[in-house]
């Protein structure tokens, strides 16, 4: 997920690096606050998933 992020966020097309990204981990203890926002995470979600807190962070990007 961290690579993945790291990838789109440099994609040449301006609009698909700009793309939202809400990440929902199981493994977030291993990362902090800054580690998700280094590589252009805009928000994320810790397991077990709270669909309305997932419903709620979607609402913010769109």
């Amino acid at each position: 997920g961290m690579e993945l992020a790291k990838q789109i966020r440099q994609l040449p097309d301006k609009k698909k690096a700009s793309t939202p990204i809400i990440a929902i981990s199981g493994n977030y203890k291993n990362y902090s606050k800054a580690d998700f926002d280094e590589v252009g995470i805009n928000d994320y979600l810790i397991k077990p998933l709270d669909y309305d807190a997932l419903v709620s962070a979607v609402k913010k990007y769109v």
